[in-house]
């Protein structure tokens, strides 16, 4: 027969069989933790607050790196639909690299091309730097909904916690000026 135990500082202690003895100190408990984080309430294991905040952070910084991935809709001229450009960590890493060999006065050093899941775009520097620089605001202030969130986990009680949907988060990005598209070659939405 198992035996389960928590040590005096109300951690789980481990499971002993019958026969074996439980290091000193440690108290029976009538059943097994949920999680090996579970603190024992007197009644019953539970898992401290402090580890489901930061569980529930874990996940919103999972959904936001989702977002980022999935990237934005973007016009490579005014004539064209908005195509969908994912904005990978390969992808971020080209648009950081072009836009700084651009502005450093390194012509056309994409050789008038992007590259995504196989299908080639052209694009002209001043496009790929507007693409670049948008990315980089827009991934910004992806940042600033997931920092939001996690700046409510801290006013959350347990059963908010349990209850938390990383998937229900609105990653709609207010820019701080309505017109900004007017500043631009292309006019992305």
């Amino acid at each position: 027969m198992i035996k389960w135990y928590r040590k005096p500082d109300n951690t789980y202690g481990g499971r002993y069989f019958d026969g074996d003895d439980a290091p000193d100190g440690y108290i029976e408990t009538p059943m097994p933790p949920h999680d090996l984080r579970d603190m024992w309430t007197g009644a019953e294991w539970d898992l401290p607050i402090s580890y489901l905040r930061g569980d529930v952070c874990d996940l919103i910084a999972a959904a936001r790196e989702v977002r980022i991935s999935q990237g934005v809709f973007w016009k490579f001229n005014n004539a064209a639909p908005p195509m969908p450009i994912k904005i990978d960590n390969g992808m971020r890493e080209f648009l950081n690299y072009t836009h700084t060999l651009i502005k450093a006065s390194v012509a056309n050093p994409h050789n008038g091309e992007i590259w995504q899941d196989g299908t080639r775009f052209s694009i002209n520097d001043v496009g790929l730097v507007e693409l670049a620089e948008f990315t980089a605001a827009w991934g910004f202030q992806i940042y600033q909904v997931a920092r939001a969130q996690m700046d409510l986990v801290d006013e959350m009680t347990g059963n908010d916690l349990d209850d938390y949907d990383a998937e229900a988060i609105d990653w709609t990005v207010e820019w701080p000026r309505a017109d900004w598209i007017n500043d631009t070659v292309t006019q992305n939405p």
